[in-house]
């Protein structure tokens, strides 16, 4: 490959990061990179490589910054680019944004990342996730001895070693979209669909994982196509994937990084119906306006619904006073596409809509003459997830819990886990739980919104719930940690003595006891894990028993209701 130097421009050419790696060329040869780009595009003849005399540039262009590689040899282009995008994939999962601003607020880093992704213009570790392990963006205090992390020099470069969970979790996501070119008078002219399996994994130590297609699927290369059979084309697998085993028993057999990557990609060539349709009309008015009138109309069963549709319309570059008037979603322009934006957040099946567009033109005289390029249809119409989704239910604090967040339109299904839980009857002041939500476009929820959102929802319901705060926590937090036992013990004091105890009782007899109030002489709380267990304290068929704290609680007292201490009581 052996790239010269890589550079980060802004949108005006201006260097924000430079690394030379070979020293064969002169760092101020990108002076004339912006010059030529600019004749290009007046030309028209922009194209991903540029040369000059002296060296020839190589770039990508994301978030109005140029990623831009140099080099006098003749390099294998396609790797270049491809490791350009790799740039731009590892610095986006440390800076989440990659923009000007994250550029100069992260230099230091950068150019740390610089000389671990190249090595005298050769790419070498390019795994976000073993780079974090030694390029961090916070202080740590150096306890061992400093030394490369395994997994640079291990088999298994994309898995670290010693990984753990307190819970193991596998999440698999389908993911597919639709390209479909259609002609004037509404014939298909080409459509397919180009899906990929992305996976967010939690699992402790070096799991081997096994995925199985259906028998219905083949590969290119198979050449056995049946009428009935899917065949899938231009598939991609990620590194991890064994592809020896593939190939022999079709059977994707890999050990998976750690959190979320794309398993594989695929393209499907068939004939399908477009799930939102588009018609438009155009009426231009000489030398003063254009009007435009779409109708967007969903082709698929009432009972689902596409959630974030926007719909591209391109309009002529010399276009003004723009003024929309729809009957669902926003409409906004953007000049600098070209374009305008209808954004419908649902759009339910079997339903159509209007949006109609009026623009001012200074002159339409030249419009047999420009290009018409087509309507873009973008969305996230379909996503099948391993497993049905389980309803919430209505009668429990999870439950309620679970409809309230639905509210906030995560991409997720939320799933609360409770710190405790307790049995009907059974009064609790206030408790924990904790959830994952993945927003649609990546960015991280407000906490006090989520607390304000929550409490107008139960307010409305008149659900005797409140949310007292809401917080950001670390991605191994779980709200069932370790007990306090000095803070057990503290809340166990408050129940010695006399005290109506009518709350704790079991009510299952018909009948309550006639006298509720009780001596409680003393309580007492002991750590023990050197003890005999049963199937109440010991789960072993579950996980071995030192993952667990044993605790044995005495109660002395003169008497107890029915039911008021329950032996096999289970905390969480």
């Amino acid at each position: 490959m052996s790239c010269s130097a890589i550079y980060i421009l802004d949108v005006k050419g201006k260097v924000l990061i430079s690394r030379n790696y070979r020293g064969d060329i002169d760092l101020g040869v990108i002076e004339k990179f912006m010059p030529l780009l600019m004749e290009k595009e007046e030309e028209g003849l922009l194209t991903p490589i540029l040369q000059t005399t002296d060296c020839t540039f190589a770039y990508i262009k994301t978030n109005n910054l140029y990623i831009v590689s140099t080099t006098k040899k003749n390099a294998n282009i396609a790797l270049v680019f491809v490791f350009l995008h790799k740039i731009v994939q590892v610095m986006t999962e440390y800076f989440k944004e990659l923009e000007e601003e994250s550029i100069r607020d992260n230099f230091v880093v950068i150019y740390e990342l610089m000389d671990e992704l190249l090595d005298f213009g050769y790419p070498q570790t390019t795994d976000s996730k073993i780079l974090q392990e030694y390029i961090t963006q916070e202080g740590h205090k150096l306890e061992i001895q400093p030394r490369i992390p395994v997994a640079v020099t291990n088999a298994v470069s994309w898995r670290s070693e010693g990984i753990k969970y307190r819970k193991n979790e596998v999440f698999l996501d389908v993911i597919e979209s639709v390209n479909l070119l259609a002609n004037a008078n509404g014939n298909v002219l080409r459509s397919e669909i180009v899906g990929a399996i992305k996976m967010r994994v939690y699992l402790s130590g070096m799991p081997e994982l096994r995925l199985g297609l259906n028998d219905k699927v083949l590969f290119e290369s198979t050449g056995r196509g049946k009428s009935k059979s899917v065949e899938l084309e231009d598939v991609k697998f990620h590194q991890c994937v064994r592809l020896s085993r593939f190939e022999i028993d079709r059977t994707i057999s890999f050990i998976p990084p750690d959190g979320e990557f794309e398993l594989m990609s695929y393209r499907l060539n068939t004939h399908v119906k477009p799930l939102i349709w588009i018609e438009s009309i155009i009426e231009r008015h000489a030398h003063s306006r254009v009007e435009y009138m779409i109708k967007a109309k969903s082709q698929f069963k009432r009972r689902s619904t596409a959630n974030n549709v926007e719909i591209v319309i391109p309009v002529p570059h010399d276009a003004d006073s723009p003024k929309f008037k729809t009957t669902i979603g926003s409409v906004k322009y953007a000049p600098e596409q070209n374009a305008i934006t209808w954004t419908i957040k649902s759009f339910p099946g079997g339903k159509e809509y209007l949006m109609r567009a009026h623009f001012g033109l200074p002159s339409v005289e030249c419009e047999d003459t420009e290009g018409k390029p087509p309507i873009q249809v973008k969305g996230a119409q379909r996503q099948i997830k391993g497993g049905s989704p389980r309803p919430p239910d209505p009668f429990t604090v999870q439950g309620r819990l679970e409809m309230a967040l639905k509210l906030l339109n995560p991409c997720n299904e939320p799933i609360v886990t409770m710190a405790s839980r307790t049995d009907a009857g059974v009064h609790a002041i206030n408790s924990t739980c904790h959830v994952d939500l993945l927003r649609q476009n990546g960015t991280v929820y407000n906490t006090c919104s989520i607390t304000a959102c929550l409490n107008k929802y139960f307010n409305k319901a008149d659900v005797p719930i409140r949310v007292l705060r809401a917080c950001i926590v670390p991605q191994d937090f779980h709200c069932g940690d370790t007990f306090d036992v000095e803070k057990m013990k503290e809340a166990a004091s408050l129940l010695e003595g006399w005290h109506d105890f009518r709350t704790f009782m079991a009510t299952s007899r018909g009948r309550l006891d006639k006298v509720t109030r009780k001596y409680i002489e003393q309580i007492n709380i002991i750590q023990n894990t050197d003890r005999g267990y049963s199937s109440f304290s010991w789960p072993q068929f579950i996980q071995p028993k030192s993952n667990y704290l044993f605790l044995d609680i005495y109660v002395k007292g003169k008497g107890f209701l029915y039911k008021q201490g329950d032996r096999g009581r289970e905390f969480d």
